[in-house]
């Protein structure tokens, strides 16, 4: 039995996808025979990406849209819908520097506005396209970047950041629903809670190695905890590139 390609017929929505990364996603996921959905606010960058994609076999679909707006990115999810019929995967590409020093910042309009595009652009489509992924079994994927890890890595100044999993803390007696009302949170079913002290041992031990990125899944040690691993490590020194 042939084993199935990675990709190959995948509905994808690609958002940030007239250029850079974006564009290299694009080109990449039409030589796999995916079918992808290019988003991006400038139809003519669209139009050339889309171009370059069908001259390599792509099967692909302009949509303009700011992903800043919420209405247009359900817009963007119905047209993939229509021309593709499913949607199997979201790439959240979208994003915008803002080429300065953090500590340089005069007007932190400029980190609103990245925070607008970088972060509630890929809330607003991941809202929108969820249940379609739900649908399809499908994947989330994130692009991201630690620039500001970047900026101070000749400064002595190490970056790390923690995602820990399910922590016994009293944040589940401030828990708001759907719609702003309090929530009396029970742990799910099966879960497994590690301890706020081991959590904040873990933290602790990561950020002093200098690990950039601290990942705690569900389901990984025995015990009060799950595993944790770093998803990338500084191994030089505190200060390594």
């Amino acid at each position: 039995m042939p084993t199935p390609q990675p990709w190959n017929q995948s509905a994808v929505l690609l958002t940030g996808a007239s250029q850079g990364i974006g564009r290299a996603l694009a080109l990449a996921l039409a030589a796999r025979n995916a079918r992808v959905a290019l988003l991006a606010r400038t139809k003519a960058n669209l139009d050339e990406v889309a171009t370059e994609c069908r001259a390599i076999g792509g099967d692909v679909e302009v949509v303009v849209a700011d992903v800043t707006e919420p209405a247009q990115c359900e817009r963007g999810v119905a047209q993939t819908l229509e021309r593709f019929s499913r949607i199997d995967a979201l790439i959240n590409n979208a994003g915008i520097s803002v080429v300065a020093r953090f500590a340089a910042l005069r007007d932190l309009a400029l980190a609103e506005r990245a925070m607008r595009v970088n972060y509630f652009g890929a809330l607003y489509c991941t809202r929108a396209a969820l249940p379609h992924l739900v649908e399809s079994r499908g994947r989330i994927v994130a692009v991201a970047s630690l620039t500001l890890r970047i900026e101070l890595r000749s400064s002595g100044v190490s970056v790390t950041v923690a995602y820990p999993d399910f922590v016994q803390t009293e944040v589940r007696e401030r828990v708001f629903g759907p719609s702003g009302e309090r929530l009396a949170v029970q742990p799910p079913r099966g879960a497994r809670f590690m301890t706020a002290d081991e959590c904040a041992r873990r933290i602790l031990a990561a950020a002093w190695g200098a690990n950039v990125t601290w990942c705690c899944p569900p389901g990984g040690a025995s015990g009060a905890g799950s595993s944790c691993w770093p998803l990338r490590s500084l191994t030089a020194s505190r200060n390594a590139p």
